[in-house]
């Protein structure tokens, strides 16, 4: 039986994260860690998270939703993290415990020493809610001019894929793709083989499962980011073997790209997100107005070609 156990990913108005000092005779000890506590009989995961954090931090949580659910086995126990992204609180956090807290930048906390089920959320708070997959074009400029069209400042993460295309064309291309996201603000993930890294400095690489089914290991370094094509459990759990960062599992309702595809529906997408210890962007016949039931399915967000051409902003 998992130890149940409900974790606050607390950010502030400068995008940095709290995290607090493990005490060196509890498990995992002298690690770094977000804060949160054991869940008690009778309780919700909210009711757990908001009395864990007033009793350690002394603040109130005014604002918060579920991020994401990690199951981890460690040598002598078995958890479930219930993570939260709290952001919105009132008070002033301190260690009320005797702990060490402080804020981290986002991008630095790759540089503190976590607990194994900690390393999950900080994929999660650094991955987006929305996943956008660039559409097959002929050319190179018939794709600028769509990014260019398309492109704005709810854009996080960008999957380049081209498959009909030669890998000097994908490489070439890729150069442009990274410059114009970069300038919104935008990562680029090229879905390519993992060598072309070596070549150009993109954000990671996006594997289809032709590419994953040969692997034993992770194909890259883990400062980029890995992820996967996934439909359905034996494809995510080798993802998870070798190392992936997150997955896209599809199709999730019927789509125009694979009308013969048997869609997995809403049950069966939240069921497999249930058995992922990664986050998960929902992928297939994808618009705007399925985030909510994404997230409500356990979902990191959502992922596809058509979500360039709804710009508007998840998090209102």
């Amino acid at each position: 039986m998992h130890l149940e156990v409900a974790v606050a990913a607390i950010r502030d108005s400068e995008n940095r994260f709290l995290i607090a000092k493990r005490p060196e005779h509890l498990h995992q000890g002298g690690l770094w860690e977000f804060p949160g506590g054991k869940v008690e009989p009778g309780e919700s995961i909210k009711q757990t998270l908001v009395r864990e954090i007033n009793e350690e931090l002394g603040i109130e949580i005014t604002g918060a939703r579920p991020l994401i659910s990690i199951p981890h086995q460690y040598s002598d126990r078995s958890v479930l993290l219930h993570v939260w992204l709290v952001d919105q609180f009132e008070g002033k956090p301190e260690g009320k415990e005797g702990q060490k807290i402080c804020w981290v930048e986002q991008d630095n906390l790759t540089d503190y020493s976590f607990p194994a089920a900690n390393r999950t959320i900080i994929s999660a708070i650094s991955l987006p809610s929305s996943y956008v997959i660039t559409p097959q074009k002929d050319t190179l400029s018939e794709l600028i001019e769509f990014l260019k069209r398309h492109l704005n400042k709810e854009t996080q993460l960008v999957q380049f894929r081209a498959p009909t295309w030669s890998e000097q064309q994908y490489l070439t291309a890729a150069q442009e793709v990274m410059e114009l996201c970069g300038s919104f603000g935008a990562k680029t993930i090229l879905n390519a083989a993992p060598t072309l890294l070596q070549q150009i400095d993109a954000a990671g690489i996006h594997l289809t499962q032709q590419q994953l089914s040969p692997l034993k290991q992770r194909p890259i370094d883990e400062g980029k980011m890995l992820g996967v094509s996934c439909h359905n459990l034996a494809e995510i759990q080798h993802a998870q073997q070798i190392g992936a960062d997150y997955i896209s599992l599809s199709p999730v309702l019927p789509t125009t790209t694979h009308p013969e595809a048997n869609p997995l529906g809403w049950p069966k997408f939240s069921e497999l997100v249930g058995q992922c210890a990664v986050p998960v962007f929902a992928l297939g016949g994808m618009q705007h107005s399925d985030f909510q039931r994404a997230l409500d399915a356990g979902a990191q967000g959502i992922a596809g070609v058509r979500l360039f051409n709804e710009p508007c902003n998840l998090n209102d």
